[in-house]
């Protein structure tokens, strides 16, 4: 059975760095696939980080929880009997509904041969504060299929006041009470 990761998080928060990391703590002889959007920009040490542990594919242009399910479940059955992975970690893009993403991985289709491990968003605090962010649907639905919500620290000292990023990360935490909270800095990158 193949364990599925995805990674939710609007634009420019670090989903690929955040997956790198991972990829640099992968445990010796597993062997990975990571998807990304077709339109990320994915930068040269990422793909450095390909070779016969670790499989770099890209999500079909069409969206991969409707219009291109079919696109996506053939692609991702391809991809799973030529790789054989032992982990898949997908990156979602901002406009993917991630509950679409998991109605397919959980679907009829994969029920034997998939299972969902967790559904993280990252969340960066002035994102976050953006009222437009607060309200689009999309940026929702990532926070509210996620499991974890790892928070960035971004501080900037001159920029941010640090009694600012307290409150805004306490009206964070309460907002979301009842999902699992983790402070992720930029040195943990």
């Amino acid at each position: 059975m193949v364990l599925v990761h995805l990674v939710c998080g609007w634009r420019g928060v670090g989903k690929t760095r955040w997956i790198e990391e991972k990829i640099d703590r992968k445990p010796q002889g597993e062997r990975w696939q990571v998807w990304f959007p077709a339109q990320a920009v994915v930068r040269g040490e990422s793909l450095k980080k390909a070779n016969e542990q670790v499989r770099w594919r890209f999500l079909p242009s069409a969206c991969a929880c409707c219009t291109g399910r079919v696109a996506f479940q053939v692609a991702f059955v391809r991809a799973i009997r030529e790789d054989r992975p032992t982990c898949v970690w997908i990156e979602i893009g901002a406009g993917v509904d991630p509950q679409g993403l998991l109605e397919v991985l959980q679907g009829e289709g994969f029920r034997e041969s998939v299972r969902v491990g967790s559904v993280v968003a990252l969340v960066e605090q002035r994102q976050w504060k953006q009222p437009r962010l607060q309200a689009h649907e999309g940026y929702r639905a990532h926070l509210e299929a996620a499991d974890t919500l790892y928070l960035r620290n971004t501080l900037v000292a001159d920029t941010i006041e640090e009694s600012d990023t307290i409150e805004a990360w306490t009206e964070f935490r309460e907002q979301w009470r009842g999902k699992r909270i983790v402070m992720w800095s930029d040195e943990a990158i």
